[in-house]
């Protein structure tokens, strides 16, 4: 018997119907939704609510697709199906009138906030908190948005699981990884496995490629994806996607540690095949290599500049909100009154999280390659 199994079925719409047809099949293949429940039945469902975006974005994990979620879950014997996430910038409340969830999830589904932290330690990180609303849950239900992420290359199920880390913390996180996304790979991996999510089904309907994972372009991907192991639903979208290991640092930790199931030989998948449904063309996010030069000095400092991805802020789509000043963990941004309360970013400050990118409602921020990322990029022919 393989050691985890990921399902993967067609959805060509978010028409309720063919959703909610589409998720009961995903869980099916993978043994039914009962399986999943736990014994004083009260369930959590974790979207990714990333921010307060609009549901045309397709930058969060759509409402029908978390409705199908719950009334399945139901349907096989939850007494308590409740809803929550914590977003980066807004409340959820916020990100759910903003993304069609109060006109699409139904009354008994309770949201729930992500207000209030408990201590979650774990071997690496033994100060860690995560909301207590995550923790008291009997069981997570993992409902990633499939798309692209400007620091880990993909947003996924264990990614996903950043979300129970309570509002101005993300930052504080990401300020003590600064530019080590391994680390940062680490805490994410571990904050997953310690909340142990038992079911995850993934809106791939319609996905974000590009600049994501909060302004990139939506892409028509047409699948619903389910697993009882967040590590080998990501390994097998990362194959269907046509990355290695190597492009994406949670992939390569949960490797690392042992972490989950990440042997494609050791996953049965159902459903599509993953060829079938494989996509050549998927436009990935621009994410720094990690290139050793061995240098220090003055020398070192400008190689980090051309070898390393920066955020650029487009002043024609900029609306002066200040919400990338307000959310920058080392605090890089400033809104500068000399050039029209724009903001500036200090580069010598610039830990290059793209929490900035991440936040902004308009698409002002993009990811800009170093000069000699994009000349080694040609040559490789990318």
């Amino acid at each position: 018997m393989a050691a985890a199994r990921v399902s993967i079925v067609r959805c060509g719409s978010y028409d309720r119907d063919e959703v909610s047809a589409a998720v009961t099949g995903a869980v099916e293949l993978i043994g039914g939704a009962g399986q999943f429940l736990p014994e004083n039945g009260r369930v959590l469902v974790k979207p990714n609510l990333v921010g307060p975006v609009s549901r045309e974005k397709r930058a969060a994990t759509d409402p029908e697709v978390a409705r199908a979620v719950c009334e399945l879950l139901r349907e096989a014997g939850a007494g308590t199906v409740s809803l929550g996430d914590s977003p980066a910038v807004a409340s959820a409340a916020l990100v759910m009138r903003r993304n069609g969830y109060n006109n699409v999830l139904p009354d008994w589904v309770d949201r729930v906030a992500f207000d209030r932290a408990r201590p979650c330690p774990t071997a690496s990180h033994r100060d860690l908190q995560l909301a207590a609303a995550a923790l008291d849950a009997g069981a997570i239900i993992d409902v990633p948005k499939l798309k692209t992420h400007a620091y880990m290359g993909l947003t996924l199920a264990v990614k996903n699981m950043f979300g129970a880390v309570v509002g101005a913390r993300k930052a504080q996180w990401h300020l003590r990884a600064g530019e080590n996304r391994e680390l940062f790979a680490r805490l994410v991996v571990e904050i997953c496995y310690a909340l142990g999510p038992r079911l995850t089904v993934v809106d791939g309907v319609i996905g974000m490629e590009g600049n994501g994972p909060a302004n990139g372009v939506p892409r028509e991907l047409g699948l619903i994806l389910a697993g009882d192991d967040p590590a080998a639903v990501d390994a097998v979208i990362a194959r269907m996607l046509g990355y290695e290991t190597a492009d994406l640092p949670i992939q390569a930790e949960l490797e690392r540690s042992g972490t989950g199931v990440t042997d494609l030989e050791e996953i049965e998948v159902l459903g599509e095949e993953i060829g079938s449904v494989a996509v050549g063309d998927f436009q990935r996010a621009h994410v720094t290599e990690g290139i050793g030069i061995g240098i220090r000095g003055p020398l070192a400092r400008i190689l980090k500049g051309a070898l390393t991805n920066r955020p650029l802020v487009h002043d024609d789509l900029c609306k002066l909100c200040g919400q990338c000043a307000e959310i920058c963990p080392p605090d890089a941004i400033e809104m500068d009154a000399a050039a029209g309360d724009k903001p500036a970013i200090d580069r010598s400050k610039c830990i290059r999280c793209f929490c900035c990118q991440e936040v902004c409602p308009h698409g002002a921020i993009t990811v800009k390659p170093g000069w000699l990322l994009r000349l080694l990029s040609v040559f490789r022919g990318k």
